[in-house]
């Protein structure tokens, strides 16, 4: 008689984790909590953050020598000496060395216009994109420390401290002023069809910046 036999589970294969490549990145609380294990390599629970109602922040790690990233464990912290404060806290610093210049922090932006070509979104209020060019832009809204200073700089820039920030994709950003309660989710079901998809898979609703935190709005 043969035998057959199944090959065995393949875990991740580790990848250095480097302090310098941390990042936190806001996430629907359904995809942060568990069952999900990391891809780190110590195939262990995900470190993640409650940052308001729904969302949640995840720990990731850039991948040397790609722009891939991973979601990083507890054991894999543990590994590097830090608690999840200092780690988050070593995240958001990094997303602000990754933006810095001699003039201060860099943004990409460029209009966001829900209105154009939909008769049914002809009310809604123009906005921003806001990209980078090196970590994903929605990492800014994943620690106070980050999100205060792109709000201070989004409110200077479309003059209004009231401002409504959709982000249905870690790579898509847009940032609308003035933005009334009925009016919220014209906008969010905009930036859908702008990143793509039908299930938005980092902020879930609309948010607003509130004493460093987001904070989800209804719709």
């Amino acid at each position: 008689m043969t035998l057959t036999l199944s090959p065995a589970a393949t875990r991740p294969v580790a990848s250095p984790l480097l302090p310098t490549n941390l990042y936190p990145a806001m996430c629907p609380h359904t995809l942060a909590k568990p069952v999900r294990l990391s891809d780190d390599g110590f195939f262990d629970s995900i470190v993640s953050v409650n940052l308001c109602q729904g969302h949640d922040m995840r720990l990731k790690c850039l991948t040397p020598g790609s722009h891939a990233s991973v979601d990083v464990s507890h054991r894999g912290l543990a590994t590097l000496g830090l608690s999840v404060h200092h780690a988050w806290q070593l995240a958001a610093r990094n997303v602000l060395a990754a933006a810095a210049t001699e003039r201060g922090y860099r943004f990409l932006t460029r209009p966001c216009q829900p209105n154009s070509g939909r008769r049914s979104t002809r009310q809604l209020p123009p906005g921003v994109q806001v990209y980078t060019d090196t970590l994903p832009v929605t990492a800014w809204l994943a620690h106070p420390m980050t999100f205060s200073v792109l709000h201070q700089h989004l409110s200077g820039l479309l003059g209004s401290t009231q401002l409504v920030y959709c982000a249905p994709t870690a790579q898509v950003l847009c940032v609308f002023a003035h933005a009334s309660p009925s009016q919220l989710r014209s906008l969010q079901a905009f930036t859908d069809r702008m990143a793509g998809v039908s299930t938005p898979t980092t902020a879930t609703a609309p948010l607003a910046w509130a004493n460093g935190f987001p904070r989800a709005l209804q719709v």
